[in-house]
């Protein structure tokens, strides 16, 4: 497995999207658009920078274990928006420090996610919340604790 990372090209790549043959000439997919602004980029192990950098945090999974993901792009504050899995409602309390949308339902994702590029002043709010919620998982033995505590009834 090590080799194939290895391999992996070091550089960004633009998302380029196949051309939709249902659509007029010159007129552009949902695809296309999206792909001035979505890159692939190569396995990295610092992803603390992306999550301090990005504008969001978008989880769409149908299932999840607890989500160690949301914890980390909580840690570097970024607003996060995810389906109702893991460690929803737990960790992420819906309009407080990020969006629970319902599963499978691309039309509420979408309108989640504009509603925060729509509303700078949301996102900086729910930004600064994760900062603060993170502070309580200073350490790896705090975080595993808090992870243990979930799975108890």
């Amino acid at each position: 497995m090590k080799s194939k990372i290895a391999r992996l090209p070091a550089r960004q790549e633009k998302f380029q999207p196949e051309a939709d043959p249902r659509l007029a000439d010159g007129q552009a997919s949902s695809a296309e658009k999206l792909s001035s602004n979505v890159f692939i980029e190569p396995r990295r192990n610092d992803l603390a920078s992306y999550y301090k950098s990005a504008d969001l945090f978008l989880l769409t999974s149908n299932y999840e274990g607890w989500g160690l993901v949301v914890a980390e792009a909580m840690a570097g504050g970024c607003p996060i928006v995810m389906t109702d899995v893991g460690c929803a409602g737990e960790l992420v309390k819906d309009g407080e420090n990020g969006l629970i949308v319902k599963v499978g339902d691309k039309t509420v994702i979408a309108a989640a996610v504009e509603s925060l590029i729509e509303n700078p002043e949301k996102l900086r709010a729910i930004k600064q919340n994760n900062l603060e919620k993170a502070k309580a998982f200073r350490t790896k033995e705090e975080y595993l604790n808090r992870y243990k505590k979930s799975w108890e009834i």
